[in-house]
């Protein structure tokens, strides 16, 4: 006999499915996918405002800095209201309006972006800590 146990689960070829399986695992967190940023094109905020107005309306979160959509919406329409004062147009409103949605849009963006790098970084130092496991284990 060769020595090989041809039973599933025994014999050498059991180490190779188990570290096939593990390899599987890791590959399918580097493979996933969290996302690409977008910057928005702006007609009627500044850009540099905008982007100091959405670190205004950042909480953390498990560490995690991410930006309250409700109150930065609150914030936006204010904005709206006060040169609304001004008679504008309705035209020029919708617009107004339209470019709010859009940035209101892209931050639930990036949000999500965040939250997916954050889960990814956690899955990775999982992954270091199971290394640290096996390769204390193989010394024992």
């Amino acid at each position: 006999s060769s020595g090989i146990n041809a039973e599933y689960g025994q014999g050498p070829f059991h180490a190779l499915e188990g570290s096939r399986k593990l390899l599987s695992l890791l590959e399918s967190v580097c493979k996933m996918d969290v996302g690409n940023y977008v910057p928005l094109e702006l007609n009627y905020f500044d850009s540099e405002k905008l982007e100091m107005l959405i670190k205004q309306h950042q909480y953390k979160e498990g560490g995690l800095s991410l930006v309250n959509v409700v109150t930065l919406h609150k914030t936006l329409q204010s904005e709206l209201n006060l040169v609304s004062n001004n008679n504008i147009p309705v035209a020029q409103r919708n617009e107004i309006n339209e470019e709010i949605k859009s940035i209101l849009n892209n931050t639930v963006e990036r949000n999500t972006i965040r939250r997916k790098i954050n889960l990814k970084r956690r899955a990775f130092d999982a992954w270091r800590q199971v290394v640290e496991v096996m390769i204390v284990g193989c010394n024992k």
